[in-house]
């Protein structure tokens, strides 16, 4: 009978010795961020650039890795007759990152990569915020949320559902640059759950997670000015929803008056619990504390369920209408004014 030999952390260091341009992922990536050997592993995941993929493949045949199986576009996985692998994960540079091509025409970037150690070497790894991001486009197992529970708890990256439990008497707090990760999560898994069947599916198959997360890191980190904020929900090390205000960005408002609420939204599993209430009267408190006083928002059309929420709340449609689009699509957006 074969049977598979774990993965051991000197091992790692040698395919390492080979491959010195590799960006470590996956849970040895975890435990290099951690900066001690969690649990056992038979498997190695590397980042490594498409154009040195071949040659990276022919450099670990003298480690023990001769057979191979590619499957395009993501990835080639390497392993050695006891069924130790490296899963290489083949990207392009691109100017916000490192692109993987997905099965189904999918994209998801790379970005914002940190330091670990591995037996006191320091190695290249994903940041503990791309960690989350990379372990959340999908259910994780237990095995996933035990390591990212480690992971937060060795860096204070935030985690979202269903990394942690929603209680529904989450605060409302300023949002700040460990939270980005989590914060894109609960965006993304919410336009899943709200606007399937009411945006074009190609735009909702073409969401770049990664990408995401490259772009609100430094609006988290430092917003642009005084009267730009983010507010989440969740305690300290959790988010279970986000709300992004500033400026109105419309031409027929006046931007020193006129603010907006850009972004509101509750995780799935946080839905029904008043979480989504506390973030709209959070953020509105915010926006008068900043001196805006015409309040506005924008939602889809076709949301109807978004719709009732704000007209709950006294918010109604002003008769402003657009159209967002995208290359897989478009759709309509109304704006909505708080009255009163």
């Amino acid at each position: 009978m074969r049977w598979r030999s774990m993965f051991s952390a000197d091992f790692v260091l040698d395919v390492l010795d080979h491959v010195p341009d590799a960006i470590v992922d996956g849970g040895w990536g975890i435990d290099a961020l951690i900066g001690r050997v969690t649990r056992e592993h038979d498997d190695l995941d590397l980042v490594v650039p498409r154009a040195r993929a071949d040659a990276i493949a022919e450099a670990l045949r003298p480690v023990g890795f001769t057979k191979r199986i590619d499957e395009p576009p993501a990835r080639i996985v390497l392993s050695t007759e006891f069924d130790q692998r490296v899963d290489l994960h083949v990207v392009t540079p691109s100017g916000r990152g490192m692109v993987q091509e997905l099965p189904g025409g999918g994209r998801f970037t790379y970005a914002l990569n940190g330091e670990g150690m591995i037996l006191g070497r320091r190695i290249r790894c994903l940041s503990a915020g791309m960690q989350v991001v990379t372990h959340s486009g999908y259910e994780p197992d237990e095995l996933d949320i035990a390591d990212l529970t480690l992971l937060s708890a060795a860096t204070g990256e935030s985690l979202p559902p269903p990394y942690v439990t929603v209680t529904g008497d989450e605060p409302v707090r300023t949002a700040i640059a460990n939270d980005a990760a989590a914060f894109c999560a609960v965006r993304y898994r919410a336009w899943k759950a709200a606007y399937t069947g009411v945006v074009p599916q190609g735009v909702l198959d073409s969401m770049d997670l990664g990408a995401t997360y490259s772009g609100w890191w430094p609006f988290l980190r430092l917003p642009p000015t005084r009267r730009h904020g983010a507010l989440v929900a969740g305690k300290p090390g959790t988010v279970v929803g986000l709300a992004v205000m500033g400026p109105s960005r419309d031409a027929d408002l006046d931007a020193q008056t006129a603010g907006e609420i850009n972004l509101l939204y509750a995780d799935p599993l946080a839905q029904g619990m008043g979480i989504g209430h506390r973030l709209l009267e959070a953020a509105t408190s915010w926006l008068r504390e900043h001196e805006f006083s015409d309040l506005r928002l924008w939602t889809l059309q076709g949301n109807s369920t978004a719709r009732s929420f704000y007209e709950r709340h006294g918010w109604w449609h002003d008769g402003s209408v657009r159209t967002e689009s995208e290359p897989q699509g478009s759709w309509e957006s109304v704006r909505y004014q708080l009255l009163g």
